[in-house]
């Protein structure tokens, strides 16, 4: 039964339900069954990419692309289906009114819908996560402000100039494989010395320096370690401390990190006490950069390690 006509301001108002959660406008008005529908779409949605991303360990970043705009597009078409449908269906008021239709069942289905998709995008986070780099530690490599998107397991081996992702108490960082378990490691002048043997540094050029300490250009240089996939360019800035540092034994169940932007990168050459990592055990790294999404250095989509 009608019960009179709403307000233009009352059908806004009921239409904003659905940006708390898509079909809780529809409830609202009585319209049950479409409102549960495009309720729980979003939900399907990422719930089955999270079956996806659990079962696909290294997705390509097309793969990834498709996933995320799917996701996208099962959040939003029943977003704007839910608004508009709400807009045309919240002419009149209906009597008696159906239980789900009432004020506090649509904001409890509203709350129950914001913590499950919640849930469901951190669950998410737990295999593909994305980041931003907030200084120039890894460049050139990775450039301060690049977004990049990585896989967040473990991973299953390790290799020399591999770059990854790490946790140091409650922060995360990402520097490149320089030492093994095992490797004995020392720096002279900058070079580094693996198990006695010197890495070699091909000049590539100089350039303007992109941090804000040391000199106003730097040294491009390339270099590759053994077992390395393919090689990494490095910045060579000025005369460090620990551009010299002593041979050290990588202990077992350990890394040794560097960061590419050698003279302003406090890395495995520097205490925990002054801010660095020491020797990183092997336990603390959580996943490995895949792909470059945005940023200054332009590389949409290219991996970060070579595949």
């Amino acid at each position: 039964m009608i019960a009179g006509r709403r307000r233009i301001a009352a059908r806004l108002g009921i239409a904003a339900l659905n940006l708390l959660a898509p079909g809780a406008g529809l409830l609202r008005v009585g319209r049950g069954r479409l409102g549960t529908f495009l309720l729980l779409v979003p939900i399907a949605s990422l719930l089955a990419t999270l079956l996806l991303f659990a079962a696909q360990p290294d997705l390509s970043f097309a793969a990834l692309m498709i996933l995320v705009g799917l996701v996208a597009a099962g959040t939003l078409v029943p977003l704007i289906w839910s608004v508009l449908a709400t807009l045309l269906g919240s002419g009149h008021r209906q009597e008696p009114r159906p239980r789900y239709a009432r004020w506090y069942v649509v904001a409890g289905v509203a709350v129950a819908f914001i913590a499950a998709a919640d849930l469901l995008v951190l669950s998410l986070h737990r295999f593909y996560k994305p980041f931003y780099l907030p200084s120039e530690a890894m460049a050139p490599t990775l450039l301060k402000n690049d977004r990049i998107v990585a896989a967040m397991r473990p991973p299953d081996s390790l290799w020399r100039g591999e770059v990854i992702l790490f946790r140091v108490g409650p922060f995360t960082y990402v520097k490149r494989i320089a030492g093994l378990s095992g490797d004995r490691i020392a720096l002279k002048g900058g070079i580094v010395f693996l198990n006695g043997a010197l890495v070699p540094q091909v000049y590539e050029r100089e350039e303007p320096n992109v941090s804000a300490y040391g000199p106003p250009r730097v040294r491009r240089l390339r270099e590759a370690f053994p077992g390395e996939r393919g090689s990494h360019e490095i910045f060579d800035a000025e005369t460090v401390r620990e551009d010299d540092y002593p041979e050290t034994l990588v202990a077992p169940g350990h890394l040794f990190v560097l960061g590419d932007n050698r003279d302003n990168s406090a890395d495995s050459r520097v205490s925990r006490d002054e801010g660095g990592v020491e020797q990183l055990p092997i336990g603390d790294v959580v996943g490995r950069p895949l792909y470059y999404t945005y940023g200054p250095s332009h590389r949409f989509g290219q991996p970060v390690n070579p595949r």
